[in-house]
C-alpha cells in the first residue's frame, strides 16, 4: 500500500476503532449520555406539567365551589330565602308567581328538585297538601315547615274543625318568625356564611317591624 493513501475506515465509518475500538466505546457512552439527558428532561417537564393541572384543577375547585341547594315551595318562601340565602346559595321555587298551592299540579321535575336539595323551606299546616307527599318521599335534606314554628299561633277555621288555617305569613309577626326559622336553617347548613345570613336577617327583620308599624298605623287611622 502506497505511503500516499489513506487507511480505510473501519467500524461502518465510525471514526476510531482501528485504535482498538476505543472510540465505539466513548461514542456509546456519549449516546447514553445524551438519552438519559432527554430522558430527565421530558420526565421533569411531564412532572412539571402534571404539577401545573394539579394546581389549576384545584384552583378551580376552589373557585368553583358547589353553593348549597335550597328548594322553597312557595313564591313568598322563595322571596324570604332569596333575602336572606343571597348569592351563597343556589335558590329553586317549586311554585311560580300566581301558582294556587292548595291545588298546585305536582310535576315530575319537582321531585327532582326536591331530592337534589340541601334545604326544602316549606311553609307547612297543609298548605302544600299535593306537594306533601312528594316531599316526604323524596327529600335527602333538611325540610323546615316555617309556619310550624313555636312562635307562631296559627288560627284555625270556623265550624270547630279544629284544622289550623296555613296562610299564618299574612301577619307580620308571623312572618318575623319565619324569617328567624329560615335564618337558623341556612346557617346551620352552611355555617361558613352564618354572619352574613345574620346581618341579612336583622335588616330583614327591621323591615318587617317598619312594615307592622305601618299596617297598624292605617287601621288606628
Amino acid at each position: 500500500m502506497g505511503p500516499n493513501k489513506r487507511q480505510p475506515l473501519t467500524g461502518r465509518g465510525v471514526p476510531g476503532r482501528e485504535r482498538g475500538g476505543g472510540g465505539v466505546f466513548l461514542s456509546l457512552a456519549g449516546w447514553l449520555v445524551l438519552t438519559a439527558a432527554v430522558w430527565g428532561l421530558a420526565a421533569g417537564c411531564s412532572q412539571q406539567g402534571t404539577a401545573a393541572q394539579s394546581e389549576g384543577a384545584e384552583g378551580a375547585d376552589q373557585s368553583q365551589q358547589r353553593r348549597p341547594v335550597v328548594v322553597a315551595t312557595t313564591t313568598m318562601i322563595a322571596d324570604l330565602a332569596g333575602v336572606l340565602g343571597g348569592e351563597q346559595i343556589e335558590l329553586v321555587s317549586i311554585m311560580k308567581v300566581g301558582e294556587d298551592p292548595h291545588v298546585y299540579d305536582v310535576r315530575p321535575r319537582d321531585a327532582q328538585a326536591i331530592a337534589g336539595a340541601d334545604l326544602v323551606l316549606m311553609n307547612g299546616l297543609h298548605l302544600e297538601a299535593t306537594l306533601l307527599h312528594v316531599i316526604e318521599h323524596n327529600a335527602r335534606g333538611k325540610v323546615v315547615k316555617l309556619a310550624e314554628s313555636p312562635q307562631i299561633k296559627p288560627l284555625t277555621w270556623a265550624q270547630g274543625s279544629g284544622a289550623m288555617d296555613p296562610h299564618a305569613w299574612m301577619s307580620v309577626p308571623n312572618f318575623k318568625a319565619y324569617a328567624q326559622a329560615a335564618r337558623d336553617a341556612l346557617i346551620e347548613l352552611d355555617p361558613a356564611h352564618a354572619d352574613l345570613y345574620r346581618q341579612r336577617a336583622q335588616d330583614y327583620l327591621r323591615q318587617l317591624d317598619e312594615l307592622d308599624a305601618w299596617i297598624r298605623q292605617q287601621f288606628a287611622a
